[in-house]
């Protein structure tokens, strides 16, 4: 049998399996530097009224995996919120702005007098560039695991753990029956 690393609650099944606890069981960590992929293998132990009805559920469900291909939030070591993103709040602020301004070069009195010919805003941003900035700051997931693994191993496992909080709800720990 298999060693275990970690181990974590996580909330009980949704309806119709309600009284159904779960635990989710770690049982490695596997850093590949050459390929830049982290991944831990894990199953999930299903309880219901004390006894173990884990043959009844799928154990396993997508792993856990990290690789620079894929962007994570940055977040704050003591309360797991991700980090603002600085250019986000300046986009935010530069999109209230006109998309035009007053050419400040402008002078033809003859031609419209009062009113200066306008140029584009070049500190405005559209909507659409906008939606392309995220609210939080990023970083290579694989990166930033492995440095904050080596960084803080003492609260590596604190940050693995919320980590598994806030993402048990989307599907990732295997809530299927089995099939």
């Amino acid at each position: 049998m298999a060693k275990i690393i970690f181990t974590k609650a996580i909330p009980n099944l949704p309806s119709p399996n309600q009284t159904v606890q779960r635990k989710l069981n770690l049982y490695g960590l596997n850093v590949d530097g050459f390929d830049e992929c982290a991944t831990i293998p894990y199953e999930i132990e299903f309880t219901r009224n004390g006894k173990n009805v884990s043959n009844e559920f799928e154990k396993r469900g997508k792993p856990m995996q990290w690789r620079n291909s894929d962007f994570v939030y940055q977040r704050d070591l003591e309360t797991f919120q991700p980090i603002s993103n600085p250019e986000y709040e300046n986009a935010l602020l530069a999109n209230q702005l006109s998309p035009t301004i007053p050419n400040p070069n402008y002078i033809d009195l003859e031609k419209t007098p009062l009113e200066p010919e306008t140029i584009p805003n070049p500190s405005y941003v559209t909507d659409e560039q906008l939606a392309a900035i995220d609210h939080f700051k990023t970083a290579p997931a694989f990166d930033y695991f492995v440095g904050l693994f080596t960084a803080y191993p003492e609260l590596f496992w604190d940050f693995l753990g919320r980590y598994i909080d806030e993402n048990y709800g989307d599907g990732w720990f295997g809530t299927q029956g089995r099939r």
